[in-house]
């Protein structure tokens, strides 16, 4: 763990890919990503409070602007769903909406699974937790 309890792999992954990628060679201490809002943000990635995905968009805004990544999640909405409760509706309409895709994972085909949770995705405006929906999928399915 970092010294603000940051997992310190997820954190190296997301200096060394995410943001490499958005500052290239510029100097990370002349940016406006603070070293603590970005450890905040790979902590947020990294206890499922926020999607990858969204955390990318969150760390687009740091890099432009600087600011606190939650005030920013909060702002835009971003926060992931990772609520049961809240995700199985979604999910009930998705296996209605895919039934074909439905059809091929109760025999086995997995790999079908990706249009369920594309569904859900696009539902959720991209804050669905995919483990949580796939649990989700398996259980409605029996498999």
């Amino acid at each position: 763990m970092a010294a603000d309890g940051a997992p310190v792999q997820p954190l190296a992954n997301w200096v060394t890919g995410e943001l490499v990628a958005r500052i290239g060679d510029q100097d990370p201490s002349a940016t406006s990503v603070a070293p603590d809002a970005f450890a905040a943000l790979v902590g947020m990635v990294a206890g499922r409070t926020l999607t990858p995905a969204n955390g990318r968009a969150v760390l687009e805004r740091l890099v432009a602007e600087g600011g606190d990544p939650a005030a920013i999640v909060e702002d835009e909405g971003l926060a992931a769903v990772s609520d049961a409760g809240e995700l199985e509706g979604v999910v009930v309409a998705a296996l209605a909406a895919n039934e074909d895709a439905a059809e091929k994972i109760r025999a086995g085909n997995m790999k079908a699974i990706g249009a369920i949770i594309g569904h859900v995705m696009r539902e959720t405006k991209g804050r669905a937790d995919g483990a949580e929906v796939t649990k989700i999928v398996r259980e409605k399915l029996g498999v």
